[in-house]
């Protein structure tokens, strides 16, 4: 009788703990379809005159990548660099030209300060909204770009 009662026990209790997993896998699945989730009223956003930066910190070394959309499918990508070792700070401004279909915006810089560069930048991004915010999420290694005038 003891087995039986003891057998009992170890089942239910791992079929509880089962089901406590089940809820967590449940809730991160929620949680990544929710920041995956594509809202119908992006198709419709025009992107000229808006700015999208992005802040990334390797080492001592600060990058800020500002991307703004102008009129007639034009692009100025700033790229300003800060080392903070040598107190160097550098920048560059790339210009060039934005397909935007549905939810994917396609990026190409093609000159450099008004010259020609032989191989452009090209981002692919998709249009997304979190928390409320418009970003930009490059689709190779899934960096955020945010839109600086944070309108909800």
């Amino acid at each position: 009788m003891k087995k039986i009662i003891a057998l009992a026990i170890l089942l239910f209790c791992i079929i509880d703990a089962h089901a406590q997993r089940l809820d967590k896998i449940v809730e991160r699945l929620d949680k990544i379809e929710k920041n995956r989730k594509i809202d119908k009223s992006l198709l419709t956003i025009d992107l000229t005159g808006k700015k999208f930066a992005l802040i990334k910190n390797v080492n001592k070394v600060v990058y800020k990548n500002i991307l703004d959309f102008s009129n007639d499918n034009k692009i100025t990508l700033i790229e300003l660099t800060d080392d903070k070792l040598t107190d160097a700070k550098t920048s560059k401004i790339y210009t060039g030209d934005v397909i935007k279909k549905e939810y994917y915006v396609s990026v190409r810089a093609d000159k450099l300060e008004g010259k020609s560069i032989d191989l452009p930048y090209t981002f692919n991004f998709v249009l997304q909204k979190r928390d409320g915010n418009l970003c930009l999420v490059n689709i190779s290694n899934n960096e955020i770009w945010l839109d600086t005038t944070l309108s909800k």
